[in-house]
This record gives C-alpha cells, sequence and structure tokens, in this order.
C-alpha cells in the first residue's frame, strides 16, 4: 500500500513521537511505500532509505498559529497525491485515520486553563476529528472524551492501547529494593505530568531514604534538591527502568502513558496516579495507585512502596496485545 503519515515533527521528545516513528519502521518493515509530512525533523533521526520525508515548516508564524498553518499548505499538498490511506497523529485536516494520544478539551478540564492558545488549539483539534474517517483512540477514558467534549460519533471511534518495541526492552528481574529507593520519573511535561507534586511528596521525607532520577525535559526545580539526580533527554531510557526500583507518575492527565509499559516490560514495577489510562492494565503485583492525588498521600505510597514485594511476569506487552505489528495491522483495519 501507499501510505501517508502525519506529524507536526520528527523528533524524540515524547511518547507521541515515539509512537509516531515506531509506526512508520513497522509500515516500511511490512513492505508499505511510505510518505512522512512534518513541520520538523530533527537532523539525528535516521529513517529507511524507502521513506520519502517532506517537511513543511511554518515557523515564521507564531507559535500559536504554526500547527493551523500546517494543516492548511499540508491540505494542498495531498490534493495532488493519491494514498491508499493517510493516518496522522496531530491535528490536520487531510487525513483518513486520526489517532489521538490525548485531548486538549480533557487537558483544559484537567488543569484548568482557558486562554486564548488554548481556544485555538482546540478549534483546530475539532476540526481534525470530524473531518477524519475513523479516529484511533489511545485509552477508553480518551474515548469518553471525544464522545462528550467534542460530539464525536462512538461508531466513528476504535480504541487501540499504544504499542511498545518489544525488542527495545528487555527483562531484569528485580533484585530485593534498595536502600535508597531508587525512583525514576521520565517526563516532558512535568507540571501535567505530577512533577512538582512528587517533589512535594519527597520534601515530606528522610532525603537519605529516597534518590530519585529525572529524565526527560530538564527540570531545574528539581535541582536544588540534593537526592534528585536530572538527567534530560537520554538515548537508551532501559538502562534507567533496569537501574530504578520503580517508575512514578502522578499525572494530573495522563490518556494513557507509554513508559508505563516500558517500565514493565522491562520488570520495574510503577507507581500512577487514576488520571493513567494505563493504570487499567496494572495488575496487583505490578504496582501501586494512587488514590489521593495530593503530597502527603504520594509520600505514604512511596513508603508503601519501600515495603511492598511485587511480582512481574516477563511479557506484559505480549499479554496485553501491546506489539507493535498487531497494533499497526489493527490501525489498518480500521480504514
Amino acid at each position: 500500500m501507499k501510505l501517508a503519515f502525519i506529524h507536526h515533527q520528527l523528533a524524540l521528545s515524547g511518547g507521541m513521537e515515539t509512537y509516531f516513528l515506531e509506526l512508520i519502521k513497522t509500515a516500511t518493515q511490512a513492505g508499505h511505500a511510505i510518505d512522512v509530512f512534518v513541520m520538523k525533523q530533527d537532523p539525528k533521526i535516521i529513517l529507511p532509505d524507502e521513506v520519502q520525508v517532506h517537511v513543511i515548516p511554518s515557523r515564521i508564524y507564531p507559535r500559536f498559529l504554526r500547527k493551523y498553518h500546517f494543516a492548511l499548505k499540508l491540505k494542498k499538498r495531498l490534493l495532488s497525491r493519491h494514498y491508499d490511506t493517510v493516518i496522522s497523529t496531530t491535528r490536520s485536516f487531510s487525513q483518513d485515520i486520526l489517532i489521538t494520544g490525548g485531548t486538549h478539551r480533557g487537558y483544559m478540564r484537567a488543569l484548568g486553563r482557558h486562554t486564548l492558545a488554548d481556544y485555538l488549539e482546540s478549534y483546530l483539534e475539532s476540526k481534525a476529528y470530524h473531518r477524519a474517517k475513523k479516529i484511533i483512540a489511545h485509552s477508553p477514558a480518551l474515548q469518553s472524551e471525544l464522545i462528550d467534549l467534542y460530539g464525536i460519533s462512538p461508531e466513528k471511534i476504535t480504541m487501540l492501547y499504544p504499542p511498545v518495541d518489544v525488542r527495545a526492552f528487555q527483562y531484569q528481574k528485580k533484585n530485593p529494593t534498595s536502600q535508597p529507593l531508587r525512583l525514576l520519573f521520565a517526563s516532558t511535561s512535568h507540571k501535567r505530568k505530577g512533577g512538582f507534586l512528587l517533589l512535594d511528596a519527597l520534601k515530606k521525607l528522610p532525603p537519605e531514604d529516597f534518590e530519585l532520577t529525572v529524565v526527560g525535559k530538564p527540570f531545574k526545580q528539581a535541582r536544588q534538591m540534593p537526592q534528585v539526580k536530572c538527567l534530560g533527554y537520554v538515548k537508551n531510557i532501559t538502562d534507567y527502568y533496569h537501574q530504578a526500583d520503580w517508575l512514578v507518575l502522578p499525572s494530573y492527565f495522563e490518556p494513557f502513558g507509554l513508559v508505563v509499559v516500558q517500565a514493565l516490560e522491562c520488570g520495574t514495577p510503577v507507581i500512577l496516579s487514576k488520571q493513567v489510562g494505563a493504570a487499567a492494565l496494572l495488575g496487583p503485583d505490578e504496582g501501586l495507585i494512587l488514590e489521593n492525588q495530593n503530597a502527603c498521600a504520594l509520600a505514604q505510597c512511596l513508603q508503601d512502596a519501600k515495603k511492598k514485594q511485587c511480582s512481574i511476569q516477563p511479557g506484559f506487552a505480549v499479554r496485553h496485545g501491546l506489539t507493535l505489528e498487531a497494533h499497526f495491522e489493527a490501525v489498518l483495519a480500521c480504514h
């Protein structure tokens, strides 16, 4: 098949960007012809030679108008081309299948945001949803948001949890928890993912009992705490899953949370808020759920983690049908 993939960037800067790259690689390995359309490309991203990348820059526009400009320019570009299926993971106007890992109205509701830029983003997103022939939602909660907040017909939506590349995350059996307890926080949006809540919780606990490693977007507020190490973006996050005793993700808004599956695939238990969509997959021996989202409750949850004995079996992704190949076949079957 001749396929087009759309996203606003080719980069390794978040879960949706990783997912987009994995879709492209899986489609290429399956023998499809691929064109990719983005606003910008990180030169460090290497795709197979047969993938054609088309960059439609929008830098001359204010930040909040760039995606809108990109969507308009892309629509004109696609009119002169033929594809069997056009798959988008961003807010665009010309896709057959729109895959969403989170809605902006859900984000606004969770964080109480109501800026002009938010409303423009929401308008663009709503237009994209209504123009798509099919929508794939990455969690049941996200599926409900599409129906309740955007008025999308349930028949138009397919729920598919996002996959992981099982070859990239090797299982490693955990030894008894260390002293201090080693925590990992992987984030590109610290406020939304509960990063400041996690820092407040740690301030309530003896600093010698816990060690936190932060990977992803720089987190300057965390650098002021001696028990916290901030590493920025890392090349091989698998090493950090193996080194950690627990992954912590106390998000205020997290439609799924791909890092949860990655950690469990590596054998690392997780501490999650109830707002993390992947919490629905969690077994009682695979982690802890934060019931009340405040610093005292999270501090108690971290203390409980020191005593809890987890038993994570290999093959978490396979057990839950989260492999790349199965997921991509399900995506194409939606059209």
